[in-house]
């Protein structure tokens, strides 16, 4: 029996009689054999720690701590052989931990095309764009220092950086908001959310609410929402923009729940861009609509008790 197999440049053939005797022969003339250069590159957050620990030796979580990285070092090794790539996508978590546990403020899908795509609990997805040199300062994150530089109490605002693991970003190197690399991210992001916030709020002049319960209306125009009764304003107040583009954005996605008309909910329309759709909020509603909950609850307890209206006003 012939057998044959190569590894890499040699030749090996065995030779098998009845005597069972093997007899191996190397291929005279061939070169030397080639060796292979092996980089092992970290896909998850786990190896963080140990960069975090190598930059301050002697860590205590109850004192802050700043240290520049060490050449070579990097919190996100994996960013520099990731963005190589024509094509690739990372996913970058916000969230808080505390003595209740982690809840997830809002997640960024960031595509190598500088789409990105915007996810929080409670809402649809939106897609953002980064422009150039924001998505060039993506690609320099893994620069940056990611020690702690706050002491940490009960709770800890947080990045989680990776390159998979859903919204969560789950097992992505985990970098907190005071340091470095988290304020660049919240910078970043932050300005990203802003201008996305204002060009809707543009696009889709005027938005407006009307909505009426046991008596009261409610007005909200732009960003600014009264409550009134009887002729007699018993709420009147500034939003902010991030409430008033989340509606939006909710209402363009699905219609408004349909509800039973009781005691509990306010009926009316919702407009945007001159264009008006129902709309209906329970007085104990949660979610995009809860800013609108809030105005009539407030109104009802300024109703209830006149000398805090008078306290609450400038």
């Amino acid at each position: 029996m012939l057998a044959s197999r190569v590894f890499g440049k040699r030749v090996l053939v065995a030779l098998v009689g009845v005597t069972g005797v093997v007899a191996v022969m190397p291929q005279a003339d061939a070169p030397a054999p080639m060796t292979q250069t092996v980089r092992y590159v970290p896909l998850s957050g786990e190896p963080l720690r140990d960069v975090v620990d190598d930059l301050d030796g002697d860590w205590d979580d109850r004192e802050p701590a700043s240290r520049p990285l060490r050449p070579g070092q990097s919190c996100l090794p994996f960013l520099a052989p990731l963005t190589a790539h024509p094509r690739w996508q990372v996913q970058v978590a916000h969230g808080h931990s505390g003595c209740m546990g982690d809840w997830l403020l809002g997640s960024f899908s960031i595509s190598s095309d500088g789409k990105v795509i915007w996810s929080q609990p409670r809402m649809p997805d939106r897609t953002l764009e980064l422009s150039p040199a924001q998505l060039a300062t993506v690609r320099g994150l893994d620069r940056l220092d990611c020690v702690r530089t706050e002491p940490v109490g009960y709770g800890e605002e947080w990045f989680r950086v990776g390159i998979g693991g859903g919204v969560e970003a789950t097992g992505g190197a985990q970098i907190s908001r005071h340091s470095t690399l988290g304020t660049a991210l919240s910078t970043l992001l932050d300005g990203l959310v802003d201008a996305y916030r204002a060009h809707r709020l543009a696009s889709f002049a005027p938005i407006t609410v009307d909505l009426e319960l046991r008596g009261y209306h409610l007005a909200l125009r732009g960003t600014h929402v009264t409550v009134t009764r009887r002729g007699r304003v018993w709420l009147d107040r500034d939003v902010e923009d991030a409430v008033v583009v989340d509606l939006l954005d909710a209402m363009i996605d699905a219609p408004s729940k349909q509800h039973e008309r009781d005691g509990y909910t306010a009926f009316g329309t919702f407009s945007a861009a001159g264009i008006a759709v129902p709309l209906s909020v329970t007085r104990f509603d949660t979610g995009p609509d809860e800013f609108l909950a809030r105005a009539f609850e407030d109104a009802f307890f300024y109703h209830d008790f006149p000398d805090a209206l008078a306290e609450a006003q400038p």
